[in-house]
């Protein structure tokens, strides 16, 4: 299992780190699932945060899934195979977001407060009717969102995993991403499949 997630990671680094990469991945190997992690993990290190959303060189980066149990696994174990992001730890909360008459008063604050103190935000398919409820509470704060289903993006959210036959390509808003104080790598965003405001 570590074996094919440092794959996928390495793949997907690499896919990145060439400025004249194709922009349809090639990752082949292991779960869909595992693949959109592995684009979470690198996600999160070509980002940069504003100065008082970034924390202390010292203190771990949090990734906070909405979504199913199962979601949030698999992208714990992708980012324990892929180990620390620029010396620090990566940590990975599952987040149980519903909407307000689901809720109390107090989970629902609660909720909000482990959103919006996270470096990046996964709203899962399984999440799927959450989905425009995070981005709202969401928009405009330095936390980069990132969903796999069909309308992210027009909900205001920032990333959006897409399925390509057998691969997992990325649309982008890059006007979300500078709204919200965040710059991602331009690196990252040539690959991208469908960039926000062109065909």
């Amino acid at each position: 299992m570590a074996r094919a997630c440092r794959f996928l990671l390495a793949g997907c680094a690499l896919l990145a780190a060439v400025p004249g990469a194709a922009q349809e991945p090639v990752l082949r190997t292991g779960s869909a699932a595992h693949v959109e992690a592995a684009y979470l993990v690198n996600f999160l290190r070509f980002c940069e945060w504003p100065a008082t959303a970034a924390g202390d060189p010292g203190t771990p980066l949090v990734i906070s899934v909405v979504g199913s149990e199962r979601a949030a696994k698999v992208v714990k174990d992708v980012v324990e195979a892929a180990g620390p992001i620029a010396g620090r730890a990566v940590l990975v909360h599952r987040v149980d977001y519903r909407g307000q008459r689901d809720r109390t008063a107090r989970a629902q604050r609660q909720a909000l407060h482990r959103l919006r103190a996270s470096h990046l935000v996964f709203v899962d398919r399984s999440a799927a009717q959450e989905m425009e409820g995070v981005v709202r509470d969401l928009l405009g704060l330095p936390v980069l969102t990132v969903g796999n289903m069909d309308g992210f993006l027009e909900a205001g959210g920032m990333l959006e995993l897409v399925p390509a036959g057998r691969n997992i390509v990325f649309a982008a808003a890059p006007g979300a991403i500078q709204r919200a104080g965040l710059v991602l790598s331009a690196k990252v965003l040539k690959l991208a499949r469908h960039v926000e405001g062109t065909p």
